[in-house]
């Protein structure tokens, strides 16, 4: 039986655009940094997770239905990671 994962499309992430520094301390930018690099993270963490997941099972088990393109699949048959192309 193959192990399941939710379907979750995976989104690419893209390095955020950082605000420029003033040139003496200001709290609000610091606040604003932190907020900007949480929200990246976060979406790192959610990717990851999403990647950790991955189906496996046999040939026969491979899903059919409900698929997004880019899900992988571990086939043990074949002993290789296929993807959904669609």
């Amino acid at each position: 039986m193959a192990n399941t994962t939710p379907n979750i499309p995976l989104s690419a992430t893209k390095a955020p655009a950082l605000p420029i520094a003033p040139i003496e301390y200001s709290q609000q930018y610091a606040d604003q940094f932190n907020r900007i690099l949480r929200l990246y993270f976060s979406q790192l963490d959610n990717f990851t997770q999403v990647l950790g997941g991955v189906q496996a099972g046999t040939t026969a088990e491979r899903p059919g239905v409900d698929l997004y393109i880019g899900q992988p699949f571990f086939d043990t048959t074949l002993n290789t990671l296929v993807v959904w192309n669609g």
